[in-house]
């Protein structure tokens, strides 16, 4: 069930939807059938490549790959073509370490393949979405939206400023950010849970 409302006047129409998922334990956790879920061998970045079946006429090339981009969780392109990664390291053990950070990656020689890696930002928890703006980026990092910049030129961000606050207020923390959109109202929405 999805409560909804909706308010009306002359000039403005404003909606929302609630959405509330309830689940209830009602038996011991069921044992998984290992034929219906068989473990898959790590591949090489060349034979994971290979795997895909795509449509002709296309094809998949490697942008990154480690080391340049440990536990990515999101991606954006700025102005300038470098590409910002939110790494979800240590997820979901290690949050009160803070091992989350923003990769900034350059592709110096224009071949398609970002081979300049720069850590922009670190000591982030849990950075789960990101979009940049203005030489910066806003990052959804419970319980924060951050705005970090590097305005010195040495390539990690040295302004760190909270912009907005509030989010998962509850002990798991699993209310994260992420799916940061440009909307037609000339904004910036944002998915989170409740």
């Amino acid at each position: 069930m999805v409560p909804s409302a909706t308010l009306l006047d002359n000039t403005k129409r404003l909606s929302f939807a609630l959405c509330f998922g309830w689940g209830t334990v009602l038996s011991a956790e069921p044992e998984p059938d290992p034929a219906e879920l068989p473990r898959i061998p790590p591949q090489s970045l060349e034979e994971a490549q290979r795997s895909f079946e795509v449509r002709e006429g296309f094809r998949v090339e490697i942008a990154a790959a480690e080391p340049q981009v440990v536990d990515p969780v999101a991606i954006a392109f700025d102005e300038q073509g470098r590409m910002f990664v939110a790494e979800m390291r240590g997820y979901p053990e290690r949050r009160e370490e803070a091992l989350g950070r923003i990769k900034r990656l350059e592709d110096v020689d224009g071949d398609g393949r970002y081979e300049k890696a720069t850590i922009f930002a670190e000591g982030l928890k849990w950075p789960t979405g990101l979009v940049c703006w203005k030489g910066g980026v806003f990052v959804g990092s419970v319980p924060h939206i951050l705005y970090l910049k590097d305005t010195d030129g040495d390539g990690t961000a040295d302004l760190r400023r909270p912009v907005f606050s509030g989010f998962a207020r509850d002990k798991a923390g699993e209310a994260m950010l992420n799916s940061f959109r440009w909307g037609l109202d000339n904004r910036y929405h944002v998915s989170t849970n409740l």
